[in-house]
């Protein structure tokens, strides 16, 4: 295959390579040309939460949408979704579907709920105790005070830590000094650290 032809116009678009970026479909779009493409779907379920009040402030406020939360030892992810969380697993062995590839329809379909696949994944979210900063999260002295502002965030998986970039008032910057963050309407203990935090012999990677 060397050209794709679209609809409407009909324009020929030539090219020394063709992607299919299908998906589910993949199998199908392949039929077209007479290419087998051993894509069989499997099944995604998740599950989306309630509105939560600290994402509505956020969305009032016009800040951007939080990063994509993933726990790889656990094996889900967890965004926004609708003003709300949206918990997705990443499903070891999840069940076939579509064998032949989806219908037309099928944009529209749910599958059956499966709540006992889904409790690993939704324990382990639950018992999760510490988060990760996103961007623009309040950053509190013991008193209260607002000092503070995160920038960034992520999950540092070597150090087994949540970690944040800040910007601080600089009698508060000093390595040590004990401060509060709020994230999602939760307040959680955060401490300022004098260096960029790694495992120097990087056994982790190594083992």
């Amino acid at each position: 295959m060397r050209a794709v032809v679209t609809g409407g116009g009909g324009v020929e678009i030539t090219a020394e390579h063709v992607v299919s970026c299908t998906g589910n479909f993949a199998r199908k779009t392949g039929e077209m040309v007479g290419i087998n493409i051993p894509v069989i779907p499997v099944e995604h379920q998740y599950i989306v939460t309630e509105p939560h009040p600290a994402i509505l402030e956020r969305e009032a406020k016009g800040l951007p949408e939080m990063g994509v939360l993933r726990e790889s030892d656990s094996a889900w992810y967890m965004r926004e979704e609708n003003g709300g969380l949206i918990l997705g697993p990443y499903e070891h062995g999840a069940p076939v579907c579509y064998v032949n590839g989806p219908s037309d329809e099928s944009e529209y379909e749910l599958f059956q709920e499966e709540l006992d696949r889904l409790m690993p994944h939704i324990e382990t979210a639950i018992a999760r105790n510490d988060v990760d900063a996103r961007g623009s999260e309040a950053i509190y002295n013991e008193a209260g005070e607002l000092v503070g502002r995160a920038t960034n965030g992520t999950f540092g998986f070597r150090i087994n830590r949540s970690l944040a970039l800040a910007m601080l008032r600089p009698d508060y910057a000093k390595e040590g000094t004990k401060l509060k963050i709020k994230i999602l309407g939760m307040t959680y203990n955060a401490t300022v650290v004098g260096e960029s935090p790694f495992v120097p012999e990087n056994a982790a990677l190594r083992a």
